[in-house]
């Protein structure tokens, strides 16, 4: 699951080794949700993303967001404080995001059922391993 995001946002979004922590740090944000995965899903459908969240929790194709779309869902505090700590623009982290995001949650939710989306969330993040030694595994794979 990791490997599939990292591709995606390191590649989309050229930010290289930083793909692999923004991915993390989103995860976590995500999960904090805790067992509840309807809170998840009413914090995106706040953010006016209800259409785009079905796609991606479905079997489908996944629709695409904006950075700005990535903001209202994830908040401007998660996007300036993931970019003060990365070294990376506000704009950055934003168009990361928007990449980040739906490939998150499809991973999360690979049975196209939103109950399994924190515990794919949390599994991915708890039991898959050191994040940053497959990360670095994966990007030096990529030429990143």
């Amino acid at each position: 699951m990791i490997e599939d995001i990292l591709k995606q946002v390191g590649g989309a979004s050229g930010l290289g080794d930083k793909a692999a922590p923004l991915v993390q740090m989103l995860m976590q944000h995500l999960g904090k949700s805790g067992a509840d995965p309807q809170a998840l899903i009413s914090q995106l459908g706040q953010a006016g993303l209800g259409d785009q969240l079905q796609s991606w929790i479905g079997t489908g194709a996944n629709q695409p967001i904006n950075g700005d779309q990535a903001e209202q869902a994830l908040g401007s505090d998660f996007i300036q404080n993931a970019a003060s700590q990365l070294g990376l623009s506000p704009d950055q982290v934003k168009q990361a995001s928007a990449e980040a995001l739906p490939a998150v949650v499809d991973k999360a939710t690979p049975n196209g059922q939103a109950d399994d989306m924190i515990s794919g969330l949390m599994g991915a993040l708890g039991g898959g391993g050191d994040l940053g030694a497959m990360a670095k595994g994966l990007l030096g794979n990529l030429g990143g």
